[in-house]
């Protein structure tokens, strides 16, 4: 693979130290495995390797000048690995088979959404994570009333994951400085009690049609999926608006509405 400009692959490198020190302190210390995503130069990656000695470390970059410029640092920390390569291609359970991860990493805001998907979709290999990744972002992802509208995935993610917001970050703590703050953030699994019973792959599939159509209500968005259920009688008995459009449902409601309708006799469409 032929390396490219940073700027192409949306990296903006952290180079304020002492943000770096915070970062890597409100992350640790961890039980398991790390697995840092975009290292870049490394900054984050040396505190790391500082202070979490008794932890196996791995980053994954897709620039592979980043990943020769960190081989150094194998000669401090035996435990410590690099992958060349795209996280949206990484199956965690080949790094800790049947071991839960700690993710940790300054994401490119371009992929945002796309590994927001990646980390539900990992969610079994998951134990605890910190990213720092664009405000107006991080803003809409907690599915809930500090987050605003809400999507399929704010919903899906707050389902799986508790998360606090510690930092906001100022452009002039990166290189290049990008045109937006960003904000860091951690996330951890929720108990299992809040989702038992509920598949989460499932769950997802059933949140992505419900919002489907933005300005479609959430009943017309549902009716492609289940067309054999009495909406009005499932509105009234959920207490659910039935002219409202998925934005509008408190996310708490969500599970109680894909529960009622597994349970309901009839076949869901595709």
């Amino acid at each position: 693979m032929k390396s490219r400009h940073p700027a192409k692959l949306g990296q903006n490198f952290l180079v304020n130290r002492s943000l770096a020190e915070k970062i890597a302190h409100s992350f640790l210390p961890v039980e398991g495995d790390i697995l840092e995503i975009g290292p870049g130069r490394g900054i984050l990656t040396e505190i790391l390797i500082r202070e979490a000695r008794e932890n196996k470390i791995t980053v994954i970059d897709i620039d592979p000048d980043m990943c020769r410029g960190l081989s150094h640092l194998k000669e401090r920390h035996p435990q410590f690995a690099i992958i060349q390569g795209s996280i949206l291609d990484l199956d965690l359970s080949s790094l800790a088979p049947g071991l839960p991860i700690n993710l940790i990493g300054n994401l490119p805001y371009y992929l945002s959404k796309e590994i927001i998907d990646w980390v539900i979709a990992s969610e079994k290999q998951i134990k605890t994570g910190l990213f720092m990744m664009q405000k107006e972002f991080v803003d809409k992802l907690p599915a809930g009333p500090e987050g605003g509208k809400t999507s399929a995935q704010s919903v899906m993610f707050a389902f799986l994951f508790q998360t606090a917001r510690l930092i906001t970050v100022n452009p002039g703590s990166f290189s290049p400085r990008p045109k937006v703050k960003s904000t860091v953030f951690s996330f951890k699994k929720q108990p299992q009690t809040a989702w038992a019973g509920i598949d989460p792959a499932a769950f997802y599939s059933f949140l992505q049609a419900a919002f489907a159509g933005r300005r479609k209500t959430l009943v017309n968005n549902l009716r492609a999926c289940y067309p054999d259920k009495n909406w009005p009688d499932i509105c009234r008995h959920l207490e659910i608006d039935g002219r409202a459009r998925a934005e509008a449902l408190p996310p708490d409601r969500f599970p109680a509405l894909f529960g009622h309708l597994s349970r309901l006799p009839g076949r869901a469409g595709s």
